[in-house]
């Protein structure tokens, strides 16, 4: 640190030191010192804003409504240009397919077993606080559509089966699936409240009885 050039910085007694990973964000409160240090070739933008009340414009809220990732973004200062949304959004359903592939690699997964894995696991809907029956109709659906051999079970017979043609199908309906999941966390987040009220008066009911 240049002293010199940053007098108030030989005042810090004080520190905190912070490693960011792929897809942090660090909010550093108002009138803060800070030093940024980059140790490869990684895109990263930093937004300063005023303490004062802002109200942004309806152009702003229009982009900010669209909640597009940093990956759509063109940096032409690191010569990097964003992906296009539509492919964008098929990577990461791939990604969250080849997961549930990566299950079928390793076990014979009957539907149950299915439900149970996507119910925990923490990747695939990140937001779905309660696995509830309309969940469950889901999974149902994707393993109806995996389950290629129909011997009910997915496993490797089931990869094996998989050809050039069929893919676009898979993606396209594991597509829907995950936004209908995505959809009913949407809603969970209104509603769940309201139903763990309803709950503990069921338990309260059951008790009595």
């Amino acid at each position: 640190v240049d002293y010199t050039k940053y007098p108030e910085a030989a005042k810090v007694s004080l520190f905190h030191i912070a490693n960011l990973k792929s897809g942090d964000c660090l909010y550093i409160p108002s009138g803060w010192i800070s030093q940024t240090n980059v140790f490869g070739l990684e895109n990263s933008v930093e937004i300063r804003w005023r303490s004062s009340a802002w109200e942004p414009d309806d152009e702003c809220m229009k982009s900010i409504s669209n909640k597009a990732p940093l990956s759509q973004f063109n940096f032409p200062g690191e010569n990097s240009e964003g992906i296009d949304p539509s492919l964008d959004k098929e990577g990461k359903v791939l990604k969250k397919l080849w997961r549930v592939l990566g299950w079928m690699t390793r076990d014979n997964i009957t539907k149950k077993t299915l439900d149970s894995k996507l119910s925990m696991d923490p990747e695939i809907v990140p937001d779905i606080k309660l696995w509830n029956a309309e969940c469950s109709e889901r999974s149902a659906e994707m393993f109806e559509l995996l389950d290629l051999n129909k011997d009910e079970r997915l496993g490797p017979d089931d990869l094996s089966a998989v050809s050039e043609d069929i893919v676009p199908r898979i993606v396209g309906y594991m597509e829907d699936r995950i936004a209908d999941l995505q959809d009913i966390a949407a809603d969970q987040k209104l509603s769940i409240p309201k139903r763990r009220n309803e709950d503990k008066n069921d338990r309260t009911v059951k008790d009595e009885l």
